[in-house]
């Protein structure tokens, strides 16, 4: 998928989890196949520097949970093939108490910077 977007094969590219700037062996060709990309869409519970990359056209940034946070638990797969339960939380204050208000809305859009220099996401 990465060699595509290198080559400027893919016009969508959604992402979920990881950083390919920090885990793959050629950071510099994996950023350029990234901004090359027309639309991307990172989904992850953190913001990482592959996030941030200069758009082609559009970069949307969606929330994620993890498996503490789904209902009934949950599973994982590790990159050695291993699967891991985890029970639900029997105390689950984020479900029961009223969430405080956020500073930037759940997905965030980002498109090349406008005339002022800034563009629509938190950290750019």
């Amino acid at each position: 998928m990465l060699a595509a977007a290198y080559r400027g094969e893919l016009d969508v590219f959604w992402t979920v989890g990881g950083n390919f700037l920090e885990t793959l062996p050629d950071p510099a060709a994996a950023a350029r196949a990234l901004e090359n990309v027309r639309t991307r869409l990172h989904q992850d519970i953190v913001v990482t520097s592959m996030m941030l990359l200069e758009p082609k056209d559009v970069v949307l940034l969606l929330p994620a949970t993890t498996r503490y946070e789904s209902r009934g638990g949950g599973t994982e797969t590790s990159t050695e093939r291993r699967i891991s339960r985890s029970a639900a939380s029997t105390t689950r204050p984020h479900l029961t108490a009223r969430a405080p208000a956020r500073s930037t809305p759940p997905a965030c859009r980002c498109g090349r910077a406008g005339s002022d220099g800034r563009s629509g996401c938190p950290g750019r």
